[in-house]
């Protein structure tokens, strides 16, 4: 019985560890950005590698939901040809 109780005990404190972690690292969210345009080319161009990449999240430590937004913002950006497919 003690044991389950110590392995609760462990997973809570784990979730409460890894749940505020990475509180509010997000730049967008700082800001209360909801909508990120994909004409602004200089904001864009910071997210992109020399080799025209995405960064990943853990690159940009942006949250899950302005990751997705960035990626559709530069997506789109490419598409109408603001920025590169490739070099």
């Amino acid at each position: 019985m003690e044991m389950r109780e110590k392995l609760k005990q462990k997973i809570f404190h784990f979730k409460l560890k890894n749940k505020f972690m990475h509180d509010q690292n997000c730049q967008f969210c700082q800001q209360d950005i909801e909508y990120i345009d994909y004409k602004n080319f200089e904001l864009l161009k910071g997210f992109i590698s020399s080799q025209r990449k995405i960064y990943s999240r853990r690159r940009t430590s942006l949250c899950k939901k302005h990751q997705g937004l960035l990626t559709i913002a530069i997506k789109r950006a490419r598409v109408m040809a603001i920025l590169q497919f490739n070099k």
